[in-house]
């Protein structure tokens, strides 16, 4: 189970996969490739071919600026939702690319970051988790970036490890550990 970087955990229209840096999402009927990368905007193509239609940002700490990208993930209502891993904070974005809002700084404190590498939305709710894996714990926020809840995943051995997560409509969250290669389940 080496090098697992993203799981899903629920059947709905909207399905993430990934392998490393390049991200499929499916919207029935329509297919998006996008891809991240420590160096580069956010690109988005359409269908099985390469062609760009759209580009979101470029190197940098400025709204819509983006260093190391570490995961995206849209939430019901079609906002799109970027983990800006070394800018320690989550970009908000409609389905446009147009910036919205942003939140996180560095720390280890409520709504801070240290390297948080992935995230999910919790479908129908909307809530947003991220894997904060620098602070060993997930954090939950609403829709707009409020901070509502930690929880602790366990020691941090000095890797980061924690990748990414998922959560289901009862809150249970699964979220993969490449270092241990395992699954951690953590229920509400």
């Amino acid at each position: 189970m080496s090098n697992l970087i993203r799981i899903c955990v629920e059947s709905t229209a909207q399905h993430f996969k990934a392998h490393r840096t390049v991200w499929l999402i499916v919207f029935l009927p329509l297919t998006l490739l996008i891809t991240l990368s420590p160096s580069s905007p956010i690109a988005i193509a359409q269908g099985e071919g390469t062609e760009n239609i759209q580009v979101w940002g470029s190197v940098g700490s400025n709204p819509g600026q983006f260093n190391n990208p570490a995961g995206i993930v849209l939430d019901p209502k079609g906002y799109v939702f970027v983990v800006d891993s070394n800018n320690n904070r989550i970009q908000k974005f409609t389905s446009n690319g147009t910036f919205v809002d942003e939140w996180g700084t560095a720390g280890a404190g409520p709504g801070q970051f240290y390297n948080p590498t992935g995230m999910t939305v919790q479908f129908p709710q909307g809530n947003v988790f991220v894997a904060d894996s620098g602070n060993s714990r997930i954090q939950q926020f609403d829709n707009s970036g409020k901070f509502v809840k930690e929880y602790s995943i366990g020691e941090n051995t000095g890797d980061i490890t924690n990748i990414d997560l998922d959560v289901d409509s009862d809150g249970k969250i699964y979220l993969t550990d490449r270092g241990l290669d395992v699954i951690k389940v953590i229920s509400p």
